[in-house]
């Protein structure tokens, strides 16, 4: 006899699909911001480099939290039962409290100098 909690295959396939689609759309959409904001950035002050070297660094944040979204969102496509889809929920939290804490101290760091961000690590 089967687990009563356990997600039927079929379930996990179109979440899936639909969570890869999504993921296609949102990829052409950064891709179009990026490309937005290239065409736009010209030569400017010192000033205006260092805004856009901060907006820079906020769209790379942006687009690693999303990718590590869609990340758990895979994992907990593929989870068996809901005890597993709580803990790939905790090691998600757990690693995303820790990212935010850098992306916060790196945006401060740029605040501050105003020479713009460090290369990503």
């Amino acid at each position: 006899m089967s687990n009563p909690f356990e997600i039927p295959e079929t379930m996990r396939d179109f979440a899936m699909q639909s969570m890869q689609q999504a993921r296609k759309a949102f990829d052409d959409y950064i891709s179009a911001a990026q490309k937005a904001a290239e065409d736009m950035s010209g030569s400017g002050t010192a000033a205006q480099d260092s805004v856009k070297r901060l907006q820079e660094e906020t769209m790379a944040f942006a687009e690693a939290n999303v990718t590590a979204s869609f990340e758990l969102a895979q994992r907990i496509v593929k989870a068996r039962d809901p005890q597993e889809m709580v803990r790939i929920q905790q090691e998600y939290l757990q690693q995303q409290m820790a990212a935010f804490a850098d992306q916060s101290r790196r945006l401060a760091e740029i605040a501050a100098s105003g020479t713009g961000p460090s290369k990503p690590r």
